[in-house]
């Protein structure tokens, strides 16, 4: 006979909790607990960063989303010189997992080969280092 037809007074025991105790049906165990609707911070996040802004590309009016208008910020900004913003760029790239850049010949692979120093002198730091710069064996121009 399955318990739910057995006859006589509840068994209370491990996982079994006194029926007075339990909670009635369509109630919550934390009453005072997060409201239904309300986000975490990485849901308003994503809902701040996605709020579309209207900007002026070319005399033309278009709407984009603020971390896309961010973006293109910091890009033109890195475009400009700015080493901050070129080094925030590095930042981002290299810590996102989402951009993966793939090369279909491969990666550029720059090679130079820098002669070595002359015992007891150290290389200037004014003097430009790349002026004395030889090829080394077999690379071809």
């Amino acid at each position: 006979m399955p318990p739910s037809e057995a006859k006589g007074p509840y068994a209370t025991g491990y996982g079994k909790p006194p029926k007075h105790s339990q909670f009635k049906k369509g109630q919550s165990g934390n009453k005072q607990g997060r409201p239904r609707g309300s986000k975490n911070i990485a849901a308003l996040w994503r809902d701040a960063l996605q709020v579309k802004v209207k900007i002026i590309e070319d005399g033309k009016s278009r709407k984009i989303s603020k971390i896309e208008a961010a973006f293109t910020q910091l890009l033109n900004r890195g475009a400009a010189g700015d080493l901050r913003a070129i080094l925030t760029l590095f930042k981002v790239l290299k810590e996102s997992d989402e951009l993966k850049v793939s090369h279909k010949k491969g990666p550029t692979v720059i090679k130079m080969t820098f002669p070595p120093l002359k015992p007891g002198k150290e290389r200037s730091r004014d003097k430009n280092p790349f002026t004395d710069i030889t090829p080394s064996e077999g690379d071809t121009d």
